[in-house]
């Protein structure tokens, strides 16, 4: 009994918890509040620069307000509060562009070459891009560092004119020794029935391995002999050596085209066998895509 009486007497000391009624914030004059954000200061209609302001947009990180604007050349802009109210944005982007033009030399009215500049096209990228007339009538669009570097002096036709004038005999690499009938045959020498026929026999005597390095991918036909010069031995079997893409392109560009003979096919196969071009094929294989 005196240990249950003991045992009562002792008391347990518990947490007080204090509960309290949160209130609710009261408005405060002057404050502007659009579901749970609430804004400092309302701007809705005020003018900052050539911005009018039409109403709030977002809120952003940091806290940042956000406000959409139309501008007076009819543009839209969404604007941080602060950046209005030191006043550095003040357009949408237009008053930057018309400082940038009055920065830059007017061109109107001026000539380059073939070309006359009629006025100002657009602003791409801070560069103008000046319209232009040419001489033979047509206008194109032309940038203003083209025109002042003396890079485009035409529409295209100036290019045009003296590709017609380096045509055909006035060409620098005209040759006088090919006739008209021997022009069409070497342009179109690969379309021939009499042709492709030659070139089967030629990769079928091979077997379809290139005879100076073995392999067996992207063949060609070569004219131990030029094609040109030496027209009885054109389609005969014994003039043809089927070699790789990479090892043909090598070889014209040792010995050039139009002139070739055995002795420098032989010379070539020769120097290839002591391993000469090994780093020039490498390099090749390496180039292509």
């Amino acid at each position: 009994m005196l240990q249950m009486n003991n045992a009562a007497k002792t008391t347990v000391k518990s947490r007080r918890v204090i509960m309290s009624v949160i209130k609710p914030k009261s408005k405060i004059k002057g404050c502007f509040g659009i579901g749970k954000i609430r804004l400092k200061k309302d701007l809705t209609g005020k003018r900052f620069g050539r911005l009018m302001v039409l109403g709030f947009s977002h809120k952003g990180e940091a806290s940042h307000n956000f406000w959409s604007c139309e501008c007076e050349c009819g543009g839209s802009k969404i604007v941080r509060q602060s950046l209005l109210n030191n006043g550095t944005t003040r357009s949408c982007g237009c008053l930057l562009k018309e400082e940038y033009i009055r920065k830059r030399l007017d061109l109107t009215g001026k000539r380059f070459g073939r070309l006359k500049v009629i006025g100002l096209n657009r602003i791409q990228c801070y560069e103008t891009v000046w319209a232009c007339l040419c001489k033979c009538g047509k206008t194109c669009d032309v940038s203003g560092e083209h025109l002042n570097s003396g890079h485009t002096k035409s529409c295209g036709c100036f290019r045009l004119d003296t590709c017609k004038a380096r045509k055909g005999i006035l060409h620098p690499s005209w040759r006088k020794d090919l006739s008209n009938e021997d022009r069409i045959l070497h342009k179109n020498r690969g379309y021939l029935p009499k042709y492709r026929k030659w070139r089967m026999n030629v990769f079928k005597r091979d077997r379809f391995i290139c005879q100076i390095s073995g392999a067996k991918q992207n063949i060609r036909a070569h004219h131990i002999y030029a094609w040109n010069k030496n027209k009885k031995l054109r389609y005969k079997l014994s003039n043809g050596i089927t070699l790789n893409q990479n090892i043909h392109k090598l070889f014209h560009s040792l010995y050039g085209r139009g002139n070739n003979t055995l002795k420098q096919f032989l010379s070539f196969k020769k120097r290839y066998e002591t391993g000469e071009f090994k780093n020039l094929l490498t390099a090749q294989k390496n180039a292509l895509p």
